[in-house]
């Protein structure tokens, strides 16, 4: 679980770079297919039946690391591999009826290229599988990103800024930030975070945009904070009860105070109330009462055999008569 979570923020980490990346892919892209083609389709050899679908991004994929290998400036910046292993996860996804995730298709590439050598293992590390969500929140840290570079590039002195952009970023975050709420992804709201305050900041400063609803904030007072306390609270509890009161909310620990009297008070009234019996008058006087009610209780068991003796007759009578009228009001009310 632990190693999971570090990969998950690793996928998050360099997204703000990924722009960057994808102007730099989308001009070497446009380069010729040239020998990558026919290589593609060797390694892919039904390339005229159901595996033609996987020639281009293999092609995508040998220019990509003959670009990085040929710029030994960017082996270092792994956000290049980890831009080509989300684009490749985004598009194995969305080839209907796959035959591979995203690492079996590198792999495949990588052990079955045969033309000049290629420095595959450059993004080796970087390329694994990526699950719809984190995908889905990398693609709208990207957007974020990228409409906030527009943004910057805009406010360049002497010209208006385009306030589109700083416009398109806020609406972006507000429609994102609702997850945060239920502590769905803290590693994607960490980014958001972040992104809120370079983007305030940058609308404070340039300020020809700024707008008091476009001003971001972050959710993280009310819910945050009581689910935290409640998780410590607990985990005092099952440490020692003397520590409680130091972790727990406030409101948890006024609930569990009420309780704990509550226990006392009922395990206190029987003990009282047999002392009362034994050593004061309340014992005597408390006998005399039930004796009473004991023989009020008897009378009237023996007066309502007496009425139930005379009226068994006259419900005798009755009895015809009290059919037809039910019967008849079932009609009425049908």
């Amino acid at each position: 679980m632990f190693k999971k979570n570090l990969r998950i923020i690793h996928n998050y980490s360099k997204a703000n770079k990924f722009p960057q990346c994808k102007n730099e892919f989308d001009t070497f892209s446009k380069t010729s297919d040239g020998i990558f083609k026919y290589r593609c389709e060797d390694i892919f050899k039904n390339f005229e039946g159901s595996d033609s679908i996987y020639i281009e991004p293999c092609v995508k994929v040998l220019k990509y690391i003959d670009y990085l290998d040929k710029n030994e400036s960017l082996h270092q910046n792994t956000e290049y591999c980890m831009f080509l292993n989300y684009s490749l996860n985004n598009h194995m996804q969305s080839i209907p009826e796959n035959k591979y995730n995203s690492s079996k298709f590198y792999k495949k590439i990588k052990t079955e290229y045969t033309g000049s050598p290629l420095n595959f293992d450059i993004c080796d590390e970087e390329i694994k599988d990526i699950n719809a969500i984190v995908r889905y929140h990398i693609e709208v840290l990207y957007n974020l990103y990228e409409n906030f570079n527009k943004y910057i590039s805009s406010c360049i002195p002497g010209s208006v800024p385009n306030c589109y952009f700083s416009d398109l970023c806020a609406s972006i975050y507000k429609n994102s930030i609702e997850v945060c709420k239920t502590l769905f992804d803290t590693s994607f709201c960490n980014i958001l975070k972040t992104f809120k305050d370079e983007y305030n900041a940058q609308i404070v400063r340039e300020n020809s945009c700024y707008k008091t609803e476009n001003v971001l904030s972050y959710p993280e007072v009310a819910y945050i904070s009581k689910y935290l306390q409640a998780r410590e609270g607990y985990v005092s509890l099952t440490n020692g009860y003397h520590m409680i009161g130091s972790n727990i909310s406030p409101e948890l620990y006024s609930a569990k105070h009420n309780i704990i009297i509550a226990v006392i008070v009922l395990l206190l009234i029987p003990f009282i109330l047999f002392i009362m019996y034994k050593f004061t008058p309340f014992g005597s006087w408390l006998l005399s009462r039930a004796m009473k009610y004991n023989g009020i209780i008897e009378y009237m068991d023996e007066y309502d055999k007496k009425i139930h003796t005379g009226n068994s007759i006259k419900e005798q009578n009755t009895n015809e008569d009290n059919t037809y009228n039910i019967t008849y009001n079932s009609l009425s009310q049908f």
